[in-house]
């Protein structure tokens, strides 16, 4: 399968003292993904503020040898063989489908589903029927963001707690006694924003006050309880998930100084927050979280899945730097800390020429090749032969395309007909003479976010996406027309003279700088609390970084690598922040 781009953390050793390159992690090929995951994301409900989709707040889990997704606002959930393609399948008319934050655990040797301000629980031993009985509990709360999980001795603990102020909760309830209390709930999780920057509320934690602590989840691993909490909001890019650990399900819990184990603040799209950790058929830890449009409403969200791995010592690191470029699942158990699962494809679209047949307002066709999921082009109507066109700046070898609808001017709620898409995409070398490289014109599918990998990759310097079918009721309209593959350029050069400045008066501050790269479309920025564990990763557009992020204690350990249509550049020097 050739050569692949190493993560960091096997970069590391690289950059040390072994080439960059390594053999692809799978050797069985698995399915190709992106994020965000491509799901018939519903319609909101709320006809008095403007129609936008929405899911978040997930969980998945492995029953029966398929996986089930389960999410907010969404009418329904998901099944799938792979973690790559889903089915949908509706919940029944009666279901509580209105309230946030669904939670399951396989109890009884039967999915049990339990959610947010409800007073009643629902079972089913057939999830691909749709069909659920709700059966009757003895629990007296309706609290916010609860999560069900049950030990490995058969004991079942909800934890819970959505509030800028109050604490994420725990306690033990009784299955076999109409999941009766046993116990009082103890405060597990307080607010720690005073010495955790990134619990800080503002897109930036710029806000020196408590943001939201919510959405728990509890996993097992190695005989140590891993309680996972969101902050400091969902309508942030800086929305991740961080972790206490402990020897018992109801505590003492201790603070895990790599959090957030979950975040993702640049790239296409950011946010990687109140999530669900779980294994696959092999073994492989996954995390699946909440990502962020807000184009129309700030919990306009979309959902995310990212490998996810404990290290020899217990910490707990999810991988979110790749994930919106096409990435491989595996088909076996793998060491995510040594492998990645990047299909090495280039962004070769980023800021190239871009020109439509028409563009309706503000919505202009450069907002198709910005990398950025919350602007988008639409052409004036949603008539066939509404068009954009996108000039690479030189022939290009294209692997995969990457197609995000941002159905503007549709009125659509849920119950309505949904907006489904067909269109042809087309290729030339030199713009007067065009093939069609992919046919979607008889498409039946609600498909917002779809990943098309070509059978045979296509060279060409020009990509046309065209509509093919009349609209009804919307315009033709696109996030981003993501391109990937190579190009035959220079990769940048090593990024030098990086600079730290972490703030001695109030140490969750840090600015970070380097010197611009020639010839650079971008930098990933690398870091972590460990010189060989820098597994949190931001990508960013411009050569530095202010934020109040870190974690007062620990000192912090940095590193930047530039990257283009040719791929990434050497590592820089590390840096440590004390």
């Amino acid at each position: 399968m050739g050569k692949n781009r190493t993560h960091f953390y096997f970069r590391i050793a690289a950059f040390m003292a072994l080439p960059l390159s390594m053999l692809c992690a799978c050797a069985k090929s698995g399915p190709v993904a992106i994020n965000p995951i491509d799901i018939n994301y519903r319609f909101s409900q709320i006809k008095n503020e403007p129609p936008r989709r929405e899911a978040a707040d997930p969980e998945i889990i492995l029953y029966k040898g398929k996986y089930y997704l389960f999410a907010s606002k969404s009418g329904g959930y998901w099944s799938s063989d792979d973690l790559a393609s889903f089915k949908y399948i509706k919940f029944p008319k009666n279901f509580p489908t209105e309230n946030y934050a669904p939670t399951v655990a396989e109890i009884n040797g039967e999915i049990v589903f339990f959610v947010s301000g409800h007073d009643s629980f629902w079972t089913t031993s057939d999830p691909e029927s749709g069909e659920w009985k709700r059966i009757k509990v003895d629990y007296p709360r309706r609290d916010t963001d609860p999560a069900l999980f049950k030990d490995d001795d058969g004991r079942v603990y909800i934890y819970f707690g959505c509030h800028p102020k109050d604490p994420i909760m725990g306690v033990e309830v009784d299955p076999k006694n109409n999941y009766k209390m046993i116990g009082e709930p103890v405060e597990l999780i307080g607010h720690e924003f005073k010495t955790n920057g990134w619990e800080k509320s503002g897109d930036n934690n710029q806000d020196d006050r408590s943001g939201w602590n919510e959405g728990a989840n509890m996993i097992k691993h190695g005989g140590k309880y891993y309680l996972q909490y969101a902050a400091p909001g969902t309508q942030w890019r800086n929305y991740g998930d961080g972790v206490y650990v402990s020897d018992s399900p109801l505590g003492k819990f201790v603070y895990q100084k790599n959090s957030p184990f979950s975040a993702k603040r640049g790239g296409f799209i950011g946010g990687a927050g109140h999530g669900g950790t779980f294994k696959d058929k092999f073994g492989n830890y996954w995390h699946v979280a909440s990502m962020l449009v807000g184009i129309h409403h700030g919990f306009e969200r979309r959902l995310g899945l990212f490998p996810t791995f404990f290290d020899e010592n217990g910490k707990m690191y999810s991988l979110t730097e790749f994930t919106d470029r096409p990435f491989e699942i595996p088909q076996k158990k793998i060491d995510f800390s040594k492998k990645s699962l990047s299909k090495n494809w280039n962004i070769l679209s980023y800021k190239k020429g871009a020109k439509a047949t028409s563009e309706f307002g503000d919505f202009s066709a450069k907002n198709a090749v910005d990398e950025k999921i919350e602007t988008f082009w639409s052409a004036n109507t949603g008539n066939k032969g509404e068009r954009l066109e996108i000039d690479l700046g030189q022939v290009c070898k294209i692997s995969a395309l990457h197609i995000n609808f941002a159905d503007e001017g549709f009125n659509t709620y849920d119950g309505d007909p949904v907006p489904i898409y067909r269109y042809k995409v087309l290729a030339s070398k030199d713009g007067k003479n065009w093939v069609q490289i992919l046919d979607e014109s008889e498409n039946q599918k609600d498909s917002p976010h779809s990943l098309k990998v070509l059978k045979n990759p296509h060279k060409a310097r020009y990509v046309a996406i065209e509509n093919s079918a009349n609209l009804d009721g919307g315009k033709f309209s696109i996030s981003d027309f993501r391109i990937f593959g190579s190009a035959n350029i220079k990769k940048p050069a090593k990024v030098e003279n990086i600079t730290v400045l972490r703030d001695s008066k109030d140490p969750r501050n840090v600015e970070i700088s380097w010197g611009e790269v020639e010839n650079a479309e971008g930098y990933v920025l690398r870091y972590g609390i460990e010189k060989d564990k820098l597994h949190t990763a931001y990508t960013l557009r411009e050569n530095k970084l202010k934020g109040s992020f870190l974690n007062i204690g620990t000192p912090y350990f940095f590193t930047v690598e530039a990257f283009n249509q040719a791929g990434f550049g050497k590592l820089s020097d590390i840096k440590e922040a004390k």
